[in-house]
């Protein structure tokens, strides 16, 4: 039995994993590794296969955080979906595991990126790791890494002021960076 007549985005979570520890997170349990399986994978799979013949969907990995499943397992996950311009793969990430290999990843597979930021400075301060530290740091790293690679991502702003001078960046729930 199909889960909707059909739908084009569909939201998924690869792990219940998080390396934050957000004070205001919904999510229980985020420090527990707990994977989606390949089986839920070909199920959803199977279902986005006859959305994807009716309009584009775009597959969401979300929180915990997607980039905490690792790349061989998220790769996985995202090789069950039909491969095609009808289907579209997007990861929202806190930005903080970006890598060199993840921008590699992002740019062979025209994977779209969100990053969640809270704001700048102290408007992160209920935005920390397990260890209770800040992750601005972090995150603006992986920012830094997807502007060199290249990599089209939006930032999702949750407090007010510029956090990127020079782009567009400002406190709407997405601003676009990186595009031409």
């Amino acid at each position: 039995m199909p889960l909707a007549s059909s739908a084009s985005l569909v939201l998924m979570q690869p792990t219940t994993l998080c390396n934050l520890d957000c004070t205001y997170c919904y999510l229980p349990d985020r420090s527990v590794s707990r994977r989606m399986s390949l089986t839920v994978a070909d199920a959803v799979a199977a279902t986005v296969r006859r959305w994807s013949e009716l309009q584009p969907v775009t597959l969401l990995w979300h929180g915990g955080e997607p980039l905490a499943a690792g790349r061989p397992h998220l790769c996985g996950l995202m090789d069950r979906f039909p491969a095609g311009h009808a289907v579209r793969h997007a990861v929202q990430t806190n930005g903080t595991l970006i890598d060199e290999a993840w921008c590699e990843l992002f740019a062979e597979r025209s994977i779209d990126v969100g990053v969640s930021l809270d704001g700048p400075g102290p408007d992160n301060r209920a935005r920390v790791d397990l260890r209770g530290q800040s992750s601005v740091d972090r995150t603006l790293r992986g920012v830094a890494l997807l502007r060199r690679h290249g990599v089209a991502f939006l930032v999702s702003v949750q407090g007010g002021g510029d956090v990127f001078s020079g782009t567009r960046a400002r406190s709407s729930p997405w601003t676009p960076c990186n595009r031409s």
